[in-house]
């Protein structure tokens, strides 16, 4: 008998006033032998508030880069998008247990996520080719382009790091037509 049907078997019994404690006994075997131990619900639940705290900052950071536009000289919007990525990259050294980040660490690091300062042919303010709002910029190079990509990439990988931990329902990705921008209504 499977787990659900002794559920149900009990639930029928509790119906009828009656109780088979040998029946709930094992029912509460099977459920608490189902449960992950502690420590990886633990690790699980790290990991999954490190996925949700990252994919904020991702996108915090791809705003950023769209409204300022690749920054290369020294200023307000140049230190906002230096500081939105130097915190993405420590959160990403905590949810891969790195200890300190020294050159060949740091250099992956930094290559996970795109600088828009490096490449330039930016949009927006900084950026040296203007963008022309509501179309799609397909200049190579671009800034906010590049970032968006880097972004999308690095938060399917993410999600696969997250989806591969016991004790958590996956996490689906967004649906998106072709061209891969969201579909409306979609979250």
């Amino acid at each position: 008998m499977t787990l659900g049907e002794a559920q149900a078997r009990a639930r029928r019994l509790d119906a009828l006033g009656m109780r088979s404690e040998l029946l709930e006994k094992t029912i509460a075997d099977a459920v608490s032998s189902a449960r992950p131990p502690e420590a990886v619900r633990t690790q699980a639940l790290k990991v999954d508030q490190a996925y949700r705290s990252l994919s904020t900052s991702l996108d915090n950071y791809a705003r950023l880069v769209e409204r300022t536009g690749a920054n290369i000289l020294p200023g307000q919007e140049a230190d906002a998008i230096q500081q939105s990525r130097t915190n993405i990259m420590l959160q990403l050294k905590e949810l891969y247990n790195l200890g300190v980040l020294n050159g060949p660490d740091y250099m992956l690091m930094q290559q996970m996520l795109p600088d828009p300062s490096i490449g330039i042919t930016g949009t927006g303010p900084g950026g040296m080719v203007p963008s022309i709002s509501g179309l799609p910029n397909l200049v190579p190079g671009n800034a906010s382009a590049r970032v968006t990509a880097g972004v999308r990439r690095l938060k399917e990988l993410l999600r696969d790091v997250r989806n591969s931990q016991p004790g958590l329902p996956p996490v689906q990705a967004p649906q998106s037509n072709d061209s891969g921008y969201r579909v409306l209504g979609v979250r």
